[in-house]
């Protein structure tokens, strides 16, 4: 055999290395189902380069819907490069239902210039549900981009197999051939012995048989010839057995080695099987995560808009008390706002705030307080400081004045503190939710009741929390 026939089983064997495992070429199918909507992926488990290849898409539509859009998306990723095979919508702006919505088939393909990896599938999809946008995102791995698939790995290891027994079937030949070839040699040894014996015995006889030793020695040159090319090419086939025996001990090698890496492919195949099913897991929580976050997004709206509501029937109510306050305000008889802020609910706080506007109404303060600008008619605005009160550190905005409360300025950032007394009247603690207003031209603090406290407390009749 030449030296060129044993090239090809070799070829075979080296092909080898790409087989990892013998997997059947066949279509693999994926299931988005929301209970609303569902949406088959039929799909090839892998793609050879420089082939096409196709996705079926089937969507049924399990309830009634509208505006439905499924964009399907297939990707090629190899390393940090992506090349995107197909982009489109498969259903466009489609309603009704229940019932199938489109059984659709999109193709895609591997050029010879792309490059190995793997096939993303992605999809998009968008319907609404009555007044509520739905959305659901997907994406999973598709399918593998090889050079040879699995279906050409496993004929060529079986010719690569075949080629090996006929291989070893003719070594076997060989040996028989040299042993057939060594016995020959031996029996002509044995020959050339018997006619040199003769050749001694007969020289007596030279003249007489000199015809017949011509012959004999012309035959025996020929044996001789024969010998030597036997020699030569059983030298020839030792020098080719040990380089198949060399061959025989490379090839048991490299498949040790092919086995071993088939073995850690095998175990990163198993803990890539683990990853995925994690990820459906988080896939899962995630989505029971977002239905709980849009019912209580839906409450959220339900409540804003009883609160809207209540919020524009007590703005009302605070512009009738306001009006009712400018009234008593300009009445200069102290005792007379003490009933009329008793009238209205207000207590002992409501005095006390009325005495001090009387005072601040005194000759000579009827205007704003320095550096603070009057408030905005009932915009509930806070007052702007003046620049000078900027840098007044804190032991000079605070004085009593003589009521129960605190008389202070304005700092930067237009802030200022509630005192402890008002806060301990009004229940404040540290975090409590409070609301600012204005009732006339003064400020009004009111506590807020917090989430699960139960309904918050009333509209105040008058100025009877200030700060």
């Amino acid at each position: 055999m030449s030296r060129s026939g044993w090239l090809v089983p070799v070829a075979l064997l080296l092909l080898l290395s790409l087989t990892l495992h013998q997997v059947d070429a066949i279509t693999y199918n994926s299931l988005i189902d929301d209970g609303k909507l569902s949406i088959t992926f039929n799909y090839p488990s892998e793609v050879k380069r420089g082939t096409c290849f196709n996705v079926r898409v089937e969507a049924n539509a399990l309830v009634a819907v509208t505006d439905l859009n499924v964009t399907v998306s297939i990707e090629l990723r190899s390393g940090p490069s992506v090349y995107v095979l197909f982009s489109g919508k498969v259903v466009d702006d489609w309603s009704g239902g229940p019932g199938p919505v489109t059984n659709n088939v999109v193709g895609a393909c591997v050029s010879s210039s792309h490059p190995v990896g793997i096939v993303i599938l992605r999809t998009s999809i968008e319907y609404d549900l009555g007044s509520d946008r739905l959305t659901l995102d997907n994406s999973f791995l598709m399918a593998s981009v090889r050079d040879t698939t699995y279906d050409e790995l496993a004929a060529l290891y079986s010719a690569a197999q075949s080629e090996i027994s006929r291989l070893r079937a003719a070594m076997g030949e060989m040996g028989r051939e040299i042993d057939r070839l060594r016995a020959q040699v031996s029996d002509l040894m044995s020959q050339v012995s018997v006619l040199s014996d003769r050749l001694e015995q007969m020289r007596t006889r030279y003249d007489e048989l000199q015809s017949a030793y011509n012959a004999l020695l012309a035959q025996f040159r020929d044996l001789q010839d024969r010998y030597v090319r036997l020699q030569q090419e059983h030298e020839r086939l030792s020098r080719d057995y040990a380089a198949l025996q060399a061959r025989e001990s490379d090839l048991r090698g490299a498949y040790a080695g092919l086995q071993k890496e088939l073995d850690a492919l095998r175990s990163e195949y198993a803990e890539l099987q683990k990853r995925h099913a994690a990820l459906n897991a988080l896939h899962d929580d995630l989505r029971k995560r977002f239905e709980e976050l849009n019912s209580a997004y839906q409450d959220a709206v339900r409540q804003i808009g009883s609160l809207s509501g209540a919020l524009e029937e007590r703005g009302r109510q605070m512009e009738v008390l306001t009006a009712m306050l400018d009234n008593a305000l300009r009445e200069r008889n102290v005792f007379s706002n003490i009933v009329i802020a008793q009238a209205l609910g207000l207590g002992g706080l409501g005095a006390l705030y009325m005495i001090e506007r009387r005072r601040l109404r005194r000759p000579g303060s009827s205007q704003a307080a320095p550096g603070v600008e009057a408030p905005e008619g009932g915009s509930g605005a806070p007052p702007t400081p003046s620049p000078e009160l900027a840098n007044i550190g804190p032991d000079e905005n605070r004085q009593d004045n003589g009521n129960g409360g605190m008389v202070q300025r304005v700092i930067s950032g237009r802030r200022i503190t509630i005192p402890k007394k008002v806060a301990e009247l009004l229940g404040i603690e540290v975090g409590d939710p409070v609301e600012l207003g204005v009732v006339g031209d003064a400020i009004f603090v009111r506590k807020l009741a917090r989430r699960g406290d139960g309904p918050p407390p009333s509209e105040p009749d008058g100025p009877s929390r200030r700060s």
